[in-house]
């Protein structure tokens, strides 16, 4: 009963710094995105030759990517997705903190190159010293710092070609992917307004 009564009195108490405190503005919020290509490099340099450009190499869809949050050195599954038909994967909407992205090797192919990808700003805003584009190892780009705002691309997982023993359905269905748009997808922009609980006020979003 004194906990229910010691809560009750903390919640008017934040109710009433909320309704008098001058010149409160709401928090915007742009998160970030990380993305990349999964492909064949066929002469293995690491790097991923688009469509517009000397001989263009061949992208690999359906392959597993996933995302993970890191903290405390614990890894936490925050999202899985596959590559689309031109080897594209992107996770949207990522609230700032440091990251790790691990391909699912597929057995098809022979294991390549892995390319660090590039930080770019998505607001205009300087990218902060903070920010960091991570490390690559085997099959997995670690290390990731991402602030609000900013885009990680060109995370490339790249493969030599296909195993011996195996023909792909993949390889029959798939073309070299088109040059990205600017290098980075528009932003999605999210507002979030806090309020407290029990106060009379409500939680708004706004996306765009």
């Amino acid at each position: 009963m004194l906990s229910h009564c010691l809560s009750r009195r903390a919640l008017l108490l934040v109710c009433a710094l909320l309704a008098t405190a001058p010149n409160v503005t709401a928090a915007v919020i742009t998160p970030g995105q990380l993305g990349g290509w999964v492909y064949v490099d066929r002469n293995n340099d690491g790097h991923l030759a688009f469509s517009n450009e000397p001989n263009p190499e061949f992208s690999i869809g359906g392959v597993t990517v996933s995302l993970f949050s890191v903290a405390n050195n614990v890894e936490t599954l925050v999202s899985t997705l596959q590559t689309d038909n031109f080897g594209r994967y992107l996770f949207q909407n990522i609230l700032p903190g440091t990251y790790l992205l691990r391909e699912t090797q597929p057995v098809e192919f022979v294991d390549g190159l892995d390319t660090l990808g590039i930080l770019q700003t998505l607001i205009g805003a300087p990218i902060p010293p903070s920010a960091s584009a991570g490390t690559a190892g085997n099959n997995v780009f670690s290390n990731i710092v991402l602030p609000g705002g900013v885009a990680g691309d060109f995370y490339n997982f790249g493969e030599l070609g296909l195993a011996p023993g195996y023909a792909s359905k993949r390889q029959l269905l798939t073309s070299a992917p088109p040059p990205p748009l600017g290098g980075v997808p528009e932003p999605t922009t999210l507002l979030f307004l806090l309020v407290a609980a029990g106060c009379g006020l409500v939680t708004t979003g706004r996306r765009r």
